[in-house]
């Protein structure tokens, strides 16, 4: 069993790498453009957000003064 779970991480290293390059790259854009924002608002927002690319729309929405509640 321990043989097959090594084997599955193995696996999906390159899909791990993916998700963590644009996550912190999405952290760091709403961080840079968004006034008040910080790493717990990037948490939540991709903990809340189903759709990836709607969180880099959002930082551009929140940059322009809208509010958190309209993208809900």
């Amino acid at each position: 069993m321990n043989k097959i779970f090594r084997k599955a991480f193995a696996d999906s290293l390159p899909v791990l790498m993916g998700y963590l390059s644009m996550g912190t790259a999405f952290g760091i854009l709403l961080v840079t453009q968004v006034k008040g924002a910080h790493a717990g608002t990037a948490a939540a927002m991709s903990f809340s957000t189903i759709s990836g690319s709607m969180q880099f729309a959002a930082v551009e929405m929140l940059a322009n003064s809208a509010a958190y509640t309209v993208l809900l």
